[in-house]
């Protein structure tokens, strides 16, 4: 008596129709990426709709990144505690300017 049992396509160890439900096979890989053939000789290859968007939206991304994160603000506490020792420089200094000219 089985208390489990698992379907039909998990016993199925052929390596042809491991990974696919039907029994259908794709062509054999051409060895081009996509299995894509590459246009004739002097054919250029035509873009796809999607494809000029893509470009532009990611030129665009890196463009407005790059400027964006370089023109941020300095909030490091580094950068705060280095103004407010300045800040206490200048003022023990003004004030000791100032005793001495009493």
């Amino acid at each position: 008596m089985r208390i489990f049992s698992l379907p039909g396509w998990v016993w199925n160890l052929d390596p042809k129709t491991h990974w696919s439900a039907s029994s259908v096979h794709e062509e054999c890989p051409k060895g081009y990426l996509f299995n894509w053939t590459p246009p004739s000789p002097g054919q250029s290859r035509k873009w796809e709709d999607w494809e000029l968007p893509c470009y532009v939206i990611c030129f665009l991304t890196i463009v407005i990144l790059g400027v964006g994160l370089n023109a941020k603000f300095d909030l490091t506490i580094e950068t705060w505690a280095h103004r407010k020792a300045l800040e206490r420089l200048e003022f023990d200094s003004s004030r000791t300017q100032h005793i001495e000219c009493e």
